[in-house]
């Protein structure tokens, strides 16, 4: 149904799953399409018995196997993907695979400073003094959680940031803003911001400093404390 949908060709009324797939093979069909992408692809075989996902991998190769008009797939998503191509040796050999591994500074530490840049020469600000350096692009794949996705989210936020600010650079402080207002994490937890950004754990929301625990402060916040 999201298939047909995205065709423009919206179902109105209940019909079979069986009657659903013959119209999607028609307008493919029709509109000569050559591939289909299947984003979060994973999800056609999460919470099914053997037998329903044994359909899943039947129809996923009747579309490729048309004999009319044969439609190649691209499926994308999350390691669980892998599951279901193993499900099928015929179903698997028809796939190319491609990996994306997480990003790290080894691997993408001369590529992201390009990225920030590149955005930030659309938005017509530039970076502001002191802020490009190898620390930062550290922090950066920290903040995204080794994702390039969310590097490049965490990017276009900052930007955000110092344009709600009307500031005239963007700053570690909006980088260190945008995190804050996605995370929702208190300072002492925001990679931009304390000094031991690799014990913070980027993927959680609404994080807060456990006092009870010895090891939770940040070293620069146990001092201020202590100081207060």
């Amino acid at each position: 149904m999201s298939c047909l949908n995205a065709i423009g060709y919206p179902i109105r009324r209940d019909r079979t799953a069986g009657i659903i797939w013959e119209l999607l093979r028609s307008h493919l069909r029709e509109r000569e399409t050559l591939f289909l992408h299947l984003d979060e692809a994973q999800d056609l075989h999460i919470n099914r018995n053997e037998r329903e996902m044994q359909s899943v991998v039947n129809t996923l190769k009747s579309l490729m196997q048309n004999p009319v008009w044969p439609t190649g797939l691209i499926l994308s998503g999350m390691p669980a993907l892998k599951d279901l191509l193993h499900l099928d040796p015929q179903l698997s050999r028809r796939f190319i695979p491609i990996h994306l591994a997480p990003i790290s500074f080894t691997t993408h530490g001369n590529i992201l400073p390009e990225v920030v840049a590149n955005y930030l020469a659309a938005a017509k600000l530039p970076i502001a003094d002191g802020t490009y350096d190898s620390e930062f692009t550290k922090r950066l794949i920290h903040a995204g959680a080794g994702e390039l996705g969310l590097a490049i989210e965490i990017i276009i936020a900052a930007i955000e940031e110092a344009l709600l600010a009307d500031h005239m650079t963007v700053g570690l402080d909006d980088f260190a803003s945008a995190f804050r207002r996605r995370s929702g994490c208190v300072d002492d937890l925001n990679p931009f911001i304390t000094e031991d950004y690799r014990t913070v754990d980027a993927r959680k929301l609404l994080a807060e400093v456990d006092e009870d625990e010895p090891d939770a402060l940040m070293p620069h916040a146990k001092k201020r404390r202590r100081g207060a």
